[in-house]
């Protein structure tokens, strides 16, 4: 009887275990490997957390000692993390709670790091501990935020009323806020390079820049953006436009702009992007243009698509195509960064029963994944800046890809005195820094 109870707890115990989204993905073998690494650490194992226990406990008493005994004071120094830079962390019980969250973080994260799980379960692991770190830090709570507690008391409470209201309307919107939404409207402070759309089928506009030199290059240049991106972000505005850039050295410039998907368009696929969106453009570039060849130039999974289009091209297609350049695109999946953690069996299939309800991607579950890939800038800061602090969001060109705009394709409104190009409304981010690959001559 003492055996089938046995039997029925671990089974019990293990079927639970087995709901956790990091265990989930594992096979038997993983499984119980990972059960037994946790169970029955190796020497090696238990001695590294060991060794990240006495560290942590080394630590705490020296930060207990350099804020707390008579004679002695914490170290002055500038911290190098951001979130501490405010000259009251040196200060009293903040110099030690800076000091001892940094420590608990090292240790959770150190310990965390040298689990011994299969790689991508270690992979996230390590993540989702970061994660919790990250959160639990005092910069995130008003009680333990001495730059907080010291502008409330600057202005008589004015500021923690100014980030209530704050954290209102951002739980009306249902997201945090990251910049100042009506600083800018496209067409007027924002993607104002002149422009005409040239062609429009059922998933992007082709649009095709004014030239602003008397003679132009022979062979256009042809962006092709990500679709879950806007083409603005080559424009933002005169001073920070690669397609101002482009005109102004001579070239003839069409860009894609991308419709947002909404649920009719749900059954589209990656092959009708790429027959639709970059073969379709490619087309007409050249059509119009009447160049022998066209330029291509792409970002992020605008990038991806290229290649992809590339890869399938037909010979008549391939002929009209010069060469072909790559900005911060992922061409090489089998070390995808970051993201790694959020690809598996198990979170796709949980996924793919959200999208059987909302139909595509919802642009915020895209915004959602990135922040939580530099999460200190892009959730913590803002939740400190606006809600803590009682601050608006920067009017900063950084988070323009969140803004939302009303467009024709979507919404059926007539564009008229439009300078430049289509109005966008999803929301997705902008990009943060880029990086250039030579360009590829196409064979």
């Amino acid at each position: 009887m003492d055996k089938e109870l046995d039997h029925y707890f671990n089974h019990t115990v293990q079927s639970l275990l087995r709901l956790h989204p990091l265990m989930a993905s594992m096979d038997d073998k993983e499984f119980r490997q990972a059960l037994q690494s946790v169970a029955s650490p190796s020497s090696d194992l238990a001695s590294s957390w060991f060794e990240s226990v006495m560290k942590y406990q080394a630590g705490l008493a020296k930060a207990l000692t350099d804020n707390f005994l008579p004679g002695t004071k914490p170290d002055g120094s500038r911290d190098e993390d951001r979130r501490f830079r405010h000259p009251s962390w040196n200060e009293g019980i903040f110099s030690f709670l800076r000091e001892s969250y940094q420590l608990s973080s090292n240790v959770i994260t150190e310990i965390a790091d040298s689990a011994g799980l299969p790689p991508h379960e270690q992979k996230k692991l390590s993540f989702y501990a970061r994660l919790f770190a990250d959160a639990m830090a005092p910069s995130n709570f008003l009680a333990t935020n001495p730059e907080a507690i010291q502008l409330a008391r600057e202005t008589n409470g004015q500021s923690l009323v100014e980030g209530f209201k704050n954290l209102l309307g951002d739980l009306e919107k249902g997201y945090l806020s990251t910049t100042d939404e009506d600083a800018f409207e496209v067409g007027t402070n924002l993607a104002t390079t002149e422009g005409s759309v040239v062609f429009r089928n059922e998933i992007m506009e082709l649009i095709q820049y004014h030239p602003t030199t008397p003679r132009v290059n022979a062979r256009p240049v042809l962006i092709i953006p990500p679709c879950v991106n806007k083409f603005y972000i080559f424009d933002i505005n005169e001073k920070k436009s690669m397609v101002r850039y482009l005109l102004d050295q001579g070239y003839s410039v069409f860009t894609l702009s991308w419709r947002n998907p909404t649920p009719d368009l749900a059954d589209y696929s990656w092959d009708q992007y790429v027959n639709l969106g970059v073969f379709q453009a490619l087309t007409v570039c050249q059509e119009i243009s009447r160049a022998r060849k066209v330029d291509l130039l792409s970002w992020c999974n605008g990038g991806t698509m290229l290649i992809a289009a590339l890869a399938v091209i037909d010979a008549k297609l391939k002929s009209r195509v010069g060469t072909a350049t790559f900005l911060s695109s992922m061409i090489d999946f089998s070390d995808p960064g970051g993201v790694e953690v959020f690809v598996d069996e198990p979170q796709i299939t949980a996924y793919k029963s959200r999208l059987d309800t909302v139909k595509v991607t919802p642009g915020r579950d895209i915004a959602r994944a990135m922040a939580m890939l530099h999460i200190n800038e892009s959730v913590w800061g803002f939740v400190v800046n606006n809600y803590l602090l009682g601050k608006s969001p920067p009017r900063s060109t950084y988070y323009i890809g969140m803004l939302t705009h009303r467009t024709c394709l979507q919404c059926g409104t007539p564009t008229t005195s439009r300078k430049c190009t289509m109005r966008t409304c999803s929301r997705n981010r902008g990009l943060s820094r880029f990086w250039v690959s030579p360009l590829i001559p196409v064979q």
